[in-house]
């Protein structure tokens, strides 16, 4: 069975009036902090695939600096 990940980037300059996603406007992140924080949950999702092979990676982020 295909299995996909999906990385969302939340960290928007401006909110746009149609947007549905989890989003937050900010001047600016710690970009370290967020990539541990990234990579820690992948970890785990990783544990709990039960060996499956990732064949897709997609990822979306709008209005970035």
């Amino acid at each position: 069975m295909a299995f996909a990940l999906y990385i969302h980037w939340p960290f928007c300059l401006a909110k746009c009036p149609y947007c549905d996603f989890n989003s937050h406007v900010r001047e600016g992140i710690d970009a370290a902090e967020w990539q541990h924080a990234l990579l820690a949950d992948m970890a785990h999702e990783a544990a709990l695939t039960g060996g499956r092979e990732l064949t897709s990676i997609s990822s979306a982020a709008a209005r970035l600096r």
